[in-house]
């Protein structure tokens, strides 16, 4: 009962099935599975990002329910630390992107889809 209007809401499952495999084309997954011998350096960009990014966001929420105001340029000396934690795991975020852009920069064949 729920499937054909959910089938007629998104077209035949075929499109979908596409749709899905068209946005595994332009991820890092399918990036580093089309470059030679990259898997190693898709592994080491994967953890520097996903570290670095929870390194930032779960001590925003945890200031963001502790009370820390939001869009302001000046904050309470008591969120400093938490700020600078933020601030360790941007840098690490940042450090990921460059393993990424360099495996990009280092590769002379470019996958044709």
């Amino acid at each position: 009962m729920f499937i054909p209007e959910f089938t007629a809401l998104l077209g035949s499952p075929e499109s979908l099935l596409h749709a899905c495999s068209y946005s595994h084309r332009f991820s890092y997954a399918g990036f580093y599975n089309w470059i030679q011998n990259a898997q190693i350096l898709g592994l080491i960009h994967f953890w520097i990002v996903g570290i670095g990014v929870n390194i930032v966001f779960l001590p925003m929420h945890s200031l963001g329910l502790a009370g820390m105001p939001r869009r302001i340029p000046d904050f309470p000396t008591a969120f400093l630390g938490w700020n600078g934690v933020i601030c360790a795991g941007v840098i690490l975020s940042v450090m990921g992107a460059a393993v990424f852009l360099n495996v990009l920069g280092a590769t002379n064949s470019w996958p044709v889809c």
